[in-house]
């Protein structure tokens, strides 16, 4: 199994590369960034911390032409939100001004398509795992810039949304995160839609307070503001890290496991020609199906505000490329 790491300086992309490399998810592992300097560092204590965990594979830094045969191709290169806020306010805006994801697509569309030139000259029939933001709009990107036009290959990262969600319904009645399940889908971001019909507890259906959903659902809309306001200078890498590692293990072991991410649709949920976040069936080939849930009439308009979120980010995509 050869998977490929682009951004590999990056926070997203070497907490990606650590958690493939630590968990043995590759018999070779390549590397590429164009910060030359940090990649090598981060190359070598990526080698090293798999020889802490015993796992035997080959790992090494490369570029367009390294990429040759990869089974997965993870997409992290790109401007984030956090540097794209910084550089506004480093250049006047107003203090605490916050960015939304997709105001990055005109900055990050021109690394798919670079990477998308090289993915179809080099390994066309790749999984290839877009983590760049906006998310659902690079997807499309990487999609319609296919030799193949095969849908089930092209997979945006959402995993987190669903994550969160988990994990403040676990703090919301007192209990593990590992004893919940529910799935967010939609735009990664602030209109997401938090599925509350599909909470689980030890398996079995839960029904949450109202003021509980609501508390839920703001706290998603605040998420990426308080993260900004932090000032770090990094995204959520070890989050997304690991979620990355999740979502290739799936895909290497083809245990065909639902788990949310970005597709581009095709009518699923009465929409096409675009991509958002959606349940899907994940296995060796990539998504094998979409799984279209019974939505409730909220749930329906909340989806379709996440539609209007995503509309004008992928009217720039496909203008840009001249492609639907």
């Amino acid at each position: 199994m050869k998977i490929s790491v682009i951004g590999g300086a990056g926070c997203v992309g070497s907490s990606a590369a650590l958690s493939i490399a630590t968990q043995g998810l590759a018999d070779e592992l390549v590397v590429a960034d164009i910060r030359q300097n940090v990649l090598e560092n981060y190359f070598m204590d990526t080698e090293y911390a798999a020889v802490v965990h015993q796992k035997d594979l080959s790992i090494r830094m490369g570029s367009h032409q390294d990429i040759s045969d990869s089974d997965i191709v993870i997409i992290a290169a790109g401007v984030s939100v956090g540097a794209k806020a910084e550089a506004a306010e480093s250049q006047g805006a107003a203090e605490g001004k916050i960015y939304s994801r997709q105001q990055l697509v005109a900055d990050n569309l021109a690394v798919i398509q670079e990477w998308a030139q090289a993915i179809n000259q080099f390994c066309p029939d790749a999984v290839v795992i877009t983590v760049a933001n906006p998310v659902e709009v690079l997807n499309y990107a990487s999609y319609l810039l296919s030799s193949t036009r095969d849908r089930k290959r092209f997979i945006g990262y959402s995993l987190n949304d669903t994550i969160r969600f988990r994990h403040g319904v676990a703090r919301a009645i007192g209990v593990e995160p590992s004893r919940v399940d529910g799935l967010a889908i939609g735009e990664h971001g602030d209109n997401q839609v938090l599925l509350f019909d599909t909470v689980r507890v030890d398996g079995q259906p839960y029904a949450l307070k109202e003021e509980i959903k609501q508390d839920l659902r703001q706290k998603t809309k605040d998420h990426l503001k308080h993260m900004l306001s932090l000032k770090a200078g990094r995204s959520s890498g070890f989050l997304t890290g690991a979620g990355l590692a999740k979502m290739v293990k799936i895909i290497t072991d083809d245990t065909r496991e639902i788990i949310p991410a970005c597709a581009a649709l095709t009518g699923e949920y009465g929409y096409q020609g675009f991509s958002m976040g959606v349940p899907v069936v994940l296995g060796r080939q990539g998504i094998h199906e979409i799984i279209e849930l019974e939505l409730n009439q909220d749930e329906k308009e909340w989806l379709q505000q996440s539609v209007n979120s995503l509309t004008a980010a992928t009217k720039y995509v496909t203008d840009t490329l001249g492609m639907k």
